[in-house]
Parts: structure tokens; C-alpha cells; sequence
């Protein structure tokens, strides 16, 4: 009777083995060693059954799990998964020494897929990875995650207008960041009264760098650890610094500071140009109503366009010059002195006058014999002296529609015109919008 020359596993059984020929009393032989080669695989009791290879414990099967036990130079197990073609490799289930679970396709060139559903489920959940490293995670027919080289992606789930995260705290508080069809994303905190802080900040900060704050009543940029701060609310903005001042700087294209607004504890607001050579403007509706220009060393102030007041520079203020110029009607700058009445012109020609001479002094010269008409171009309140220097009598008349009253020292009489002599003074005032008033010396 043929024996098989060993009986140390399974695979060393012959299933020819014995022959019809053999002798019956080798039976023993082979009964001893299919026991022989059984208990040198399988082992066990009333809990467990213990699979072997090499004579050492490969896998434990007990009435609650089925434990794959490490060889004896410590290697991960492995439960593989073969294809119906009985490949060499496909998909594997593995630990290593560390603990780590790890779930691979064997074949390099074929993505890996898990999938995930309850008895009776239509709808899965599914995690694929791919060869090149991309990986994805989604619910069947709903939102997905992903990521590869180029980063995350959460993708919304379709028919839906936006992809969402929800974020919970501790004590079950939500909150969602959003990304919109339109590009806009937001991000809310879902309970309500709550508000909404962002904040970045370095590793091992206790503060953050920058943050933004908003509540249902206003929002605040921090910054500086949030001692300087922001505040857009219903009344308006606010500006905090952490220090003796805040200041709202203005930087130009260039990236140079042209300029800022500071306010100080004290109570202070300054606005400063730091462009020497630029003038420092404040409008209105794009119109200038206000001008400090540093290369005149002046302040004007204008309206409707129009200039209207300017400050003297030190070389032209006197003790007859406060220091203000006022414009008249022409737009002709007149200081603004206690006793200085400017020369309006020299003049050796008949005229009338104009806005420009208002507050101001004519004194004719030549020949003499010039006519002076008053018309209604003068404002009200509208002063004028003239002064006679030439050789003979100059007249004042009025104009069309304009009336002329003459105080001659012993009564009022309306005329049709009044003469300066040689030498004489007249002071001219319209009183009114259609009469003017005149007085002085050698008048008739």
C-alpha cells in the first residue's frame, strides 16, 4: 500500500491513496495521518477554530469574530478579495504594526470603490480613489467630495443651486458656509441672535491676526490683536485704534501716502496732505467749496464756483489788513482791512461803473470834463469815492431807470446829474435797487 511521504499539511494528501489492492492493515497509517495533517491546519474547541500555517496560528474563528493573527516575524495580514478569474491579486483588506486599517486594489490600474448602503437601499454611499491619487466621497444622487493635486472639491447636489458645509460646536450649535451659482460665497451662523466671527490667525497665537465680526446690528474688522477695529452700523462708521490716535490713511497708486484723517484722545481731528505740492480740497457733490493751498499759503473759500474769501500770506498782511480778502462782484479780491479802501483805477476817460469798483476809490486825471454813469449793475449797499485830479469838472450822471438824490449839506434834491470840481470828492451809495445816493465836497 502506498503512504504519502509526509503528512505535514493538507496539500500533502494523495486522494488516490489507498489503493483496492492495498493491505487492510495499512489502514491505520492513513488514518494517522489525515489526523495528522488536519491538526497541523486546523485546531480547536467548543469556542474557537484556529487556522494554522507553518504550525502557528494564522486565523481564529469563535461564534462572534474571525481574528487574522500575525505570522511570527510580525507581518500585516491580509483578507483578500479574488475575482471570479482567481487573479493573483485584486482587492485587499490589511493592518499594519501601527494599527492602521488599509483597503487596496492590488491591480495599479484600476480605481477602487467602496461602497456603503443598508438592507434594502436604493441610495448608497460611496468612496472611490483613483490610480493618479484623486479621491471622492458622495452620497448616490446626492453632494460629493473630492480631492486631487489641485486641492478640495464639495460638489452641490444636483438640482441644487449651492454646496454646503455645516460646522457644529459642542453644544450643538450650526453654522454653514455656502457657495452660490453666482460665485458668491457666505457664510451664516444658524442660530439665531448669534454673531458670525472669522478669524485668521498664526500657530500658537492666542490672538488673532485679523477678524471680522458681524451681528444682526453691525459688523467689525479687527486687527492689531483687535485693538484696532472697523465698525459699519445703522449710525454710521467707526474707527478705533489702540493707540493715542486713529487714523484713516489714503494711499495713492503709486503705493505712497498722500494723505489720512486722525483723531486723537484730546479730541483733535486733523486732516492732513502730504503733498507739499498739491492743494487739499473739500467738496461737495464734486463742487470745491473750500481750498487750502500750500504753494500760496492761502485758504479759500468758494461758492457756487465762484471764490469768494482768502486768507493774506504774512508779507501781505499790514496793520491796515486783517489778514482776509473778500471777493466783489467782478470776483476781484479786496482786502479786508479796518481803514484801507483800495484804488480802484486811475482814469482819464469817460465810464461807467462797474461791480469792480465797489468799496473802492476812482480818481480821474488829465484833461478833465469825464462823465461817470450809474446804472444798475452795482449791488445794494454798493460804495464808491471818486476822487477829481484833473484839470477840470467831471460829472456824475444816472443812468436809464436809475434815480440820483444829492445831500448837499442844507437839503435832499433829486437831479439829473451832480458836478465834481477840480479837486472835489463825491461819495457814491446805492441805497437802493434803481437809486443811488451822493455827497461830498465842491459837488453843484
Amino acid at each position: 500500500m502506498p503512504i504519502e511521504p509526509n503528512f505535514d499539511n493538507i496539500d500533502a494528501l494523495e486522494p488516490a491513496n489507498p489503493f483496492d489492492t492495498d493491505n487492510v492493515s495499512e489502514g491505520d497509517d492513513h488514518l494517522r495521518g489525515i489526523k495528522n495533517a488536519l491538526k497541523a491546519n486546523v485546531t480547536g474547541d467548543a469556542t474557537e477554530t484556529r487556522l494554522l500555517v507553518g504550525g502557528n496560528p494564522a486565523a481564529v474563528q469563535t461564534a462572534r469574530a474571525l481574528d487574522l493573527i500575525p505570522d511570527v516575524d510580525d507581518q500585516p495580514q491580509l483578507l483578500r478579495f479574488r475575482n471570479a478569474g482567481n487573479d493573483a491579486t485584486n482587492i485587499s483588506l490589511r493592518t499594519d504594526v501601527a494599527g492602521a486599517l488599509f483597503l487596496e486594489n492590488e491591480k495599479i490600474s484600476q480605481n477602487l470603490q467602496l461602497i456603503v448602503r443598508g438592507a434594502g437601499d436604493d441610495q448608497q454611499t460611496q468612496i472611490a480613489a483613483e490610480p493618479d491619487g484623486a479621491a471622492s466621497m458622495g452620497y448616490a444622487g446626492g453632494p460629493a467630495i473630492s480631492s486631487a493635486g489641485t486641492g478640495a472639491l464639495i460638489q452641490a447636489q444636483p438640482g441644487q443651486s449651492s454646496a454646503n458645509i455645516s460646522l457644529q460646536d459642542a453644544s450643538g450649535g450650526f453654522a454653514q458656509i455656502s457657495k452660490q451659482d453666482g460665485g458668491l460665497v457666505s457664510y451664516r451662523n444658524l442660530q439665531p441672535g448669534a454673531a458670525i466671527r472669522l478669524e485668521t490667525r498664526n500657530t500658537g497665537d492666542t490672538a488673532a491676526v485679523l477678524a471680522l465680526e458681524a451681528d444682526e446690528d453691525k459688523t467689525t474688522l479687527y486687527a492689531n490683536g483687535g485693538s484696532a477695529r472697523i465698525t459699519t452700523a445703522s449710525d454710521g462708521m467707526q474707527l478705533r485704534s489702540g493707540a493715542a490716535f486713529a487714523r484713516l490713511s489714503f494711499i495713492n497708486t503709486s503705493g505712497s501716502l498722500s494723505g489720512y484723517i486722525q483723531g486723537s484722545d484730546s479730541g483733535a481731528l486733523v486732516i492732513e496732505q502730504l503733498n507739499a505740492s498739491q492743494p487739499l480740497d473739500l467738496r461737495v457733490a464734486s463742487a470745491i467749496i473750500a481750498r487750502c493751498d500750500p504753494t500760496a499759503n492761502t485758504f479759500r473759500t468758494y461758492t457756487d464756483g465762484q471764490q469768494m474769501t482768502q486768507t493774506a500770506t504774512l508779507a501781505q498782511r499790514s496793520a491796515n489788513n486783517s489778514g482776509m480778502y473778500i471777493a466783489d462782484a467782478d470776483g476781484d479780491l479786496t482786502p479786508a482791512g479796518y481803514n484801507l479802501m483800495p484804488l480802484a483805477s486811475t482814469t482819464g476817460a469817460s465810464r461807467a461803473l462797474t461791480p469792480s469798483d465797489v468799496g473802492k476809490t476812482i480818481r480821474s486825471t488829465g484833461v478833465g470834463g469825464y462823465t461817470y454813469t450809474l446804472d444798475n449793475s452795482l449791488p445794494v449797499g454798493a460804495v464808491v469815492v471818486m476822487q477829481n485830479g484833473a484839470n477840470a469838472a467831471n460829472t456824475i450822471v444816472p443812468g436809464s431807470g436809475v434815480s440820483l438824490r444829492w445831500f448837499s449839506g442844507v437839503g435832499v434834491t433829486l437831479e439829473s446829474s451832480v458836478s465834481v470840481s477840480q479837486g472835489g470828492v463825491a461819495t457814491i451809495y446805492k441805497v437802493a435797487s434803481s437809486s443811488y445816493d451822493v455827497w461830498g465836497s465842491g459837488l453843484s
